[in-house]
């Protein structure tokens, strides 16, 4: 078990123990909250969030919660029909609010899909994203910003990434043709816990989040004609 007041060592120890082959366990008792004080979760790929567990853990410990990590159980492969099991989220547990709304299973999932859809790992995502159907705004959004990170010519959904420290940089992806391309990438892209994603393309105006909004993902897409 490991205790730290520094969200960055919490971090590291996050991401030691997920380096050893097990899930890490995350405890927090947060003493303001009557209902519900104490929350419980695994979680995986901490080096891919890490900057979003950094600043959860910052607000967190600031607001005079304690947080314990220790070892859980081991991981599981893809090949291993357990993998699978874990991914139902028929019955999540609200109460444990956005920092374990997903299983480590369905972490490790999205990250893993997110690389098979781009080309390119989901650690180079960042905190903005702008998702479209085409080509010309990503040719646009590369005139303005030349030093990107480009995916390989033959993927499923060309994306670029302008990067900047602590990721508040841009990414954009080329979701292709159809609204199930659009629900796939968000379903992944929400284990990122990116804070804006915005669609561009003909549609003018903006819708208002729907009321039955996928849980756990950004706020809600907001779709607008934009110039680069």
């Amino acid at each position: 078990m490991k205790r730290s007041i520094n969200p960055k060592i919490l971090v590291q120890t996050l991401i030691k123990i997920y380096n050893d082959g097990f899930y890490p366990q995350v405890t927090i008792h947060r003493p303001w909250s009557l209902a519900n004080p104490t929350i419980s979760g695994e979680l995986a790929e901490p080096k891919v969030l890490k900057y979003y567990l950094i600043s959860e853990f910052d607000y967190l410990l600031k607001k005079g919660a304690t947080i314990k990590i220790t070892k859980s159980r081991k991981r599981l492969l893809p090949q291993q029909p357990d993998f699978y099991k874990n991914l139902d989220e028929s019955n999540i547990d609200l109460r444990k609010k956005r920092l374990f709304l997903f299983t480590p299973e369905r972490i490790e999932l999205s990250v893993q899909r997110i690389k098979h859809y781009t080309g390119l790992e989901a650690s180079n995502v960042q905190n903005y994203v702008l998702l479209t159907n085409y080509n010309m705004y990503m040719e646009i959004f590369k005139k303005h910003f030349p030093k990107v990170l480009s995916s390989p010519s033959n993927v499923q959904m060309p994306t670029i990434h302008y990067k900047l420290p602590q990721k508040q940089g841009i990414s954009m992806i080329n979701i292709g043709v159809g609204p199930s391309n659009a629900k796939n990438i968000m379903d992944h892209l929400a284990v990122l816990r990116p804070k804006l994603v915005i669609l561009i393309g003909h549609c003018g105006g903006g819708t208002k989040p729907p009321a039955n909004r996928r849980h756990g993902s950004p706020h809600w897409i907001y779709k607008k004609r934009l110039c680069l």
